[in-house]
């Protein structure tokens, strides 16, 4: 997108509404996200190659 003073009212209204649903989702979350650094994040699950 270009310059907020580009953007027809249109366009405006629609990306403040899109934020709005965006915070409102994570506002949602039923707990807060993990604390563990996602660097050292061990997935329970791994994609291991057929022998």
């Amino acid at each position: 997108m270009g310059k907020p003073e580009q953007l027809t009212e249109d366009q405006q209204r629609r990306i403040k509404a899109t934020l709005a649903r965006i915070r409102g989702g994570l506002a949602a979350m039923p707990q807060p996200p993990s604390t563990e650094p996602a660097h050292i994040f061990h997935p329970e699950s791994f994609d291991v190659p057929r022998t």
